[in-house]
């Protein structure tokens, strides 16, 4: 899986896929998502952690419903976002 952060404003949306539909949520929103385990316990997590630079990370599921994690890379990088914003 990859995530990734689209800097340039979208002037529409894209159409609806096989997948659903393209929707924009706000930070507090995607927690009352029903999105998967994994994404809740670490991808939204790092992604705000390392917005704006790199993380690889390995998820193994165990099956009895936990997860264990390694943070296999990270790049961190400071950015002012008001200066980027066009």
């Amino acid at each position: 899986m990859f995530l990734f952060e689209v800097k340039v404003k979208l002037k529409s949306l894209p159409p609806p896929h096989a997948e659903g539909r393209f929707e924009f949520f706000t930070r507090e929103k995607i927690l009352d998502l029903k999105i998967p385990q994994t994404d809740r316990e670490q991808i939204w997590p790092w992604f705000w952690q390392f917005r704006g630079g790199f993380f690889a990370a390995h998820c193994h599921c165990q099956a009895d419903g936990r997860n264990e994690w390694t943070l296999e890379e990270t790049l961190s990088i400071e950015i002012n976002y008001e200066r980027t914003r066009h």
